[in-house]
């Protein structure tokens, strides 16, 4: 009888989930339609400079960014160079199906955590057109939080279940989910959280069965972590002490539960955010002392990922994209567990009230998201003109000398977007050296390049690289791009005589896809 029941919850579950899947997939691309208009931002175009470089010289493909080592974005994005050349809409479309392929693949991990069909695609809805998830789903220089995010849950969907054993096919499937994890960004080092959580709370291993468990991802994460700090010692100038570390979790909870809105640079608790944790500290005790699948994963969800971050005094957006989707799951959790022991008008007051809630905070999440895509779109305005600005200029850049690029304008797009957004705050990256602050000159121009096979790059060491070597002189003013000397005999001198007057520029020289200039 038991093997019937089985069975029949397959065949429903077999029925339904094609029908939940069309209806996420409507809903992402309905809520996220206005992304595919925009142009590409800030650091995406610095990301699309790399992976142009990949293309030509494939030692690029693992090459890191800056300090950061995540070459899934590169790999992806050189997919995008060449499936879509400059159309910046062929970027957006590819994050859009990464931000659908990790909300399907969040509802069959909560249904695999046994919450009802129905509920897990209400949860993978919440989840996908929320604000706190709406930065990865929006820009293409974040995709990595999506990517790991997928490779976090993949394990977890390839994990055996209660009596199954490990076959081929689950440890191929986990293997390729770690390496995706751990090809995407730094923070997939909290994987051995996950597998001891998930072998204790849904295989229903004792403490130290489901620490054995954890051991060959935590010796891979040590060994990871040894190797980035022996080749970059530093943390990239985002560690700092701040007041904001010890109120960003609380308040984060805070605007999850929509008590009040959300600051990425929370300096104070607040009543509400000591409520949040209150309530979050009750529903954790429910899931660990049951052990509830759903609640146990999704408070690994939500608190792990936060871990390699907690010492930066910032929480922008693609912060809380994975625990929001585990504060869902935990929610879901309880309320299911809740629901069991009531009957008849209780039932159907507690299901109306839980209902009611979901469809209140979808809603309230889809008016967040379109109001902020609303700013993002005038960012994208501001970076569509200055691109318009150097496609003016594109065809008289040298491209066998260095060039002086001056910003001799003092417009602020993203400080007036701040000041007078419409939608959720956003930690936008002011690039002051740049034209606008913008874009990196050297990938703007890259960008904006009549051909394909030209590779600009920054020259940071300008005094020594291109001591009394001629160049071109070229400044960004309001109105566009001028020349002003197209020829000086010594670019350094002349480059330091604009530093001594306070004027900000970079260095810039184009060179061949096989490395030589």
């Amino acid at each position: 009888m038991a093997n019937a029941t089985t069975h029949s919850e397959a065949s429903l579950l077999m029925r339904r989930a094609p029908v939940a899947g069309l209806l996420l997939a409507f809903s992402v691309f309905a809520v996220f339609l206005p992304v595919l208009d925009l142009e590409l931002t800030g650091d995406d175009y610095q990301m699309a400079q790399l992976a142009h470089a990949a293309l030509y010289r494939p030692a690029a493909l693992l090459a890191p960014q800056g300090e950061m080592i995540r070459p899934a974005t590169t790999w992806s994005l050189a997919l995008d160079r060449m499936v879509w050349g400059h159309r910046s809409g062929g970027y957006h479309l590819t994050n859009l199906i990464l931000h659908f392929c990790a909300a399907a693949m969040l509802v069959a991990l909560a249904v695999k955590m046994r919450l009802p069909m129905i509920l897990a695609a209400g949860a993978g809805l919440v989840w996908a057109c929320s604000p706190f998830a709406h930065e990865v789903a929006t820009w293409t220089a974040v995709r990595h939080s999506q990517t790991v995010l997928i490779g976090w849950v993949g394990v977890l969907l390839a994990w055996p279940a209660p009596g199954e054993a490990w076959t081929f096919r689950r440890r191929t499937a986990a293997c390729a989910a770690v390496l995706l994890a751990l090809a995407s960004m730094e923070t997939w080092i909290v994987l051995p959280g996950f597998v001891a959580v998930f072998e204790w709370g849904w295989r229903g291993s004792d403490l130290r069965k489901a620490v054995r468990a954890a051991v060959p991802s935590f010796a891979l994460a040590v060994v990871y972590i040894i190797g980035r700090f022996i080749a970059f010692p530093g943390f990239g100038g985002y560690i700092a002490a701040s007041p904001v570390l010890a109120a960003k979790f609380p308040r984060m909870l805070s605007a999850f539960m929509w008590f009040e809105p959300f600051d990425p640079v929370p300096e104070a608790l607040t009543w509400q955010s000591w409520v949040a944790v209150g309530i979050v500290a009750l529903a954790a005790f429910a899931a660990i002392r049951k052990r509830l699948p759903a609640g146990v994963v999704g408070l690994a969800l939500l608190t792990l990922p936060l871990i390699p971050t907690a010492a930066v005094p910032f929480l922008p957006l693609r912060y809380t994209h994975a625990p929001y989707a585990g504060f869902v799951l935990l929610i879901a959790a309880i309320g299911v567990d809740a629901i069991k022991p009531l009957t008849g008008v209780w039932r159907r007051l507690f299901v109306t009230a839980g209902l009611g809630m979901a469809v209140l905070s979808l809603a309230a999440g889809v008016i967040a998201v379109r109001d902020t895509l609303a700013d993002w779109s005038r960012v994208s305005m501001a970076n569509r003109k200055l691109l318009d600005h150097a496609r003016e200029l594109s065809p008289l850049i040298p491209l066998d000398s260095p060039v002086l690029v001056l910003r001799m304008e003092n417009d602020q797009p993203l400080l007036d977007v701040a000041r007078s957004r419409r939608g959720w705050p956003q930690l936008w990256y002011s690039r002051f050296q740049d034209p606008f602050a913008l874009i990196d000159a050297a990938a703007l121009f890259e960008w904006t390049s009549p051909g394909d096979r030209v590779l600009f790059r920054t020259i940071d060491d300008w005094p020594r690289e291109v001591a009394g070597m001629p160049g071109t002189v070229i400044a960004h003013v309001s109105e566009g791009f001028v020349i002003i000397n197209s020829r000086v005999e010594d670019l350094a001198a002349e480059a330091r005589a604009w530093q001594i007057r306070g004027v900000r520029f970079r260095v810039i020289r184009a060179g061949s896809p096989g490395g030589a200039e």
